[in-house]
């Protein structure tokens, strides 16, 4: 991959589980990989409460106006980083309407050739059409469990609550070599 760099963990899950009936080595590496990431998570939501004395902690927040330099400051440096973050979603279109693009910022020529090729072909069609339906479905899915899980939180705390809780907020921090 980059530099030639295969020995990392992703990488060696990805090996091993291809040789799926050969070494079960790639699911141990899952398992491990999932107990690094799940239990460290589930100790620090265990210590924040317990030092909080009760199921939810609270923050004091002293909330005080920045100075106009202050102010500036941070406006700059958030639109700096706004506009950093933002330069992949611009190259991508850029990238897509360039038909040759050498040694230069800017392409030498453009076209929509790229976007016609994709939008005419019937393979391409199909794969966008099952992304949006599918996209759509796990985002209505995962609202409706969002919603009853936040209720319960909410509503009727308790062993079961909080276990959903932390089921749903484990794909954050589950890498996704695991998922």
């Amino acid at each position: 991959l980059i530099f030639n760099f295969r020995q990392t963990l992703p990488i060696r899950i990805f090996e091993q589980i291809q040789e799926m009936q050969v070494n079960p080595a790639g699911h141990i590496m899952v398992l491990f990989l999932l107990l690094v990431s799940l239990v460290p998570g589930i100790l620090c939501v265990r210590l924040t409460r317990a030092l909080a004395g009760q199921g939810r902690t609270a923050v004091k927040v002293d909330r005080r106006a920045l100075s106009l330099f202050g102010t500036l400051g941070a406006v700059a440096f958030l639109s700096a980083l706004g506009a950093l973050a933002i330069l992949p979603h611009i190259g991508v279109p850029h990238t897509a309407l360039s038909e040759r693009w050498f040694m230069s910022v800017f392409p030498q020529e453009l076209t929509f050739r790229h976007f016609r090729e994709v939008f005419v072909h019937p393979l391409t069609i199909n794969g966008i059409i099952n992304s949006l339906v599918l996209s759509a479905g796990a985002t209505l899915v995962a609202v409706a469990a969002a919603v009853l899980v936040s209720w319960l939180n909410a509503r009727r705390p308790g062993r079961i609550a909080s276990s959903l809780d932390a089921l749903s907020m484990a794909p954050l921090a589950i890498p996704g070599i695991v998922l």
